[in-house]
């Protein structure tokens, strides 16, 4: 049976930012770290595809400086936050890159290959099976044994129900289209602009409506969508397509010309359990956060917060990680986690008229806010 030390499951942001973390810090657990990815790059992702400027220390601490990934991308200095007549511009350089997450993750994961992690692709976890020595993992190729499971496999996470922690559902809906523009005279693509409307709120939605610019393949289309964070679950579920709809058909467009698709995510939760001996959730299995879905920037800063955890069990011989979810919490991550989603709690419990009348306060202005209160590492 192969052996390693840590098995990572997942190479997306989170799952390559642990890798990387622990080369930094500590190089030989990091020799003795697998990642596992059951698809092969560049994979299918759903996503809108924003890179914010919160991800800069990580991706430099890392070792893959944001400006020096060469992947298509729109940069975007001009941010549009609205609510049906009222909007608030907020103008600031390079707030967020707007790319493919197919292309970003496949260069995440060259450039971890290129700095001596070992990625295997192609290999999906069948199963996990627990005990008080470790994991064993059941693959296509044949089991392997790690001493420690990282889960960092997104919203729908194998990793996590295998642990069968005690915790209620977290899941923000998120539901998108493309459509083809010309970048010439498209206002997004001629400003460098981002639009985040926040009427859908109206419809009992628990975010907003997005156009964001980007490319595909070469070609210019705008990507919208809708996104709802649930982060109050107990008030009713609001028709994600018949707020899509709505806002397409106030820019001339038809929703059933175009194919919807969907995804999930997971928001951060402070009270929720993260961890069991030998296995520890990261990234978007993890959680987060819900006042805008952001989920590159927080997935990857969970990266330098968990290495570190990571390093101390091995070296004091204690993988129980009975104090992982109170180290998480005083982390850049966890901090910046644990403030979006208190907004976010504030900010979707706000009756919409208020909502409108605050619009200079919106939770994007509070996001921003937010994001230069501490760290990203």
């Amino acid at each position: 049976m192969e052996q390693v030390d840590i098995a990572i499951i997942g190479s997306g942001p989170s799952g390559v930012a642990t890798a990387l973390s622990l080369l930094r810090i500590d190089p030989d657990l990091a020799s003795r770290t697998l990642v596992l990815e059951k698809s092969r790059h560049p994979r299918p992702k759903l996503c809108g595809g924003g890179v914010t400027f919160t991800a800069r220390p990580t991706l430099d601490f890392i070792g893959i400086p944001l400006d020096s990934i060469d992947v298509p991308h729109v940069r975007v200095d001009r941010v549009n936050a609205r609510f049906e007549d009222r909007v608030r511009t907020v103008r600031y350089k390079d707030a967020f890159r707007i790319l493919r997450r197919d292309e970003f993750d496949a260069e995440l994961v060259r450039r971890a290959r290129d700095k001596g992690i070992e990625i295997r692709e192609g290999s999906p976890v069948k199963d996990i099976a627990a005990d008080p020595e470790g994991v064993t993992l059941t693959l296509p190729g044949g089991p392997v044994r790690a001493r420690v499971v990282v889960g960092a496999d997104g919203a729908k996470s194998l990793v996590r129900r295998k642990m069968d922690l005690p915790d209620p559902s977290r899941v923000s809906r998120l539901i998108e289209i493309l459509t083809p523009q010309d970048p010439q005279t498209t206002v997004e693509f001629t400003q460098n602009a981002a639009t985040f409307d926040f009427s859908p709120c109206r419809q009992g939605v628990q975010g907003y409506y997005w156009d964001f610019p980007s490319f595909k393949g070469g070609a210019a289309f705008m990507n919208r969508g809708v996104f709802d964070s649930r982060v109050l679950p107990h008030k009713p579920l609001a028709d994600l397509k018949d707020a899509l709809s709505a806002q397409l058909r106030l820019r001339d467009i038809d929703l059933d010309d175009h194919d919807i698709e969907g995804h999930p995510e997971r928001w951060f939760d402070p009270r929720a359990r993260l961890s069991r001996p030998h296995m520890i959730l990261v990234g978007d299995a993890a959680g987060v956060e819900p006042l805008l879905g952001e989920g590159i920037a927080y997935a990857l800063m969970y990266g330098p917060a968990v290495a570190p955890i990571l390093s101390d069990a091995f070296k004091k011989g204690d993988l129980s990680f009975s104090d992982y979810e109170r180290r998480l919490l005083k982390s850049p991550v966890g901090r910046h986690l644990r403030l979006r989603t208190r907004l976010a709690r504030i900010a979707y419990n706000t009756p919409p008229s208020l909502m409108r009348a605050l619009m200079p306060l919106t939770p994007l202005a509070a996001a921003f806010i937010a994001s230069r209160c501490s760290g990203a590492v």
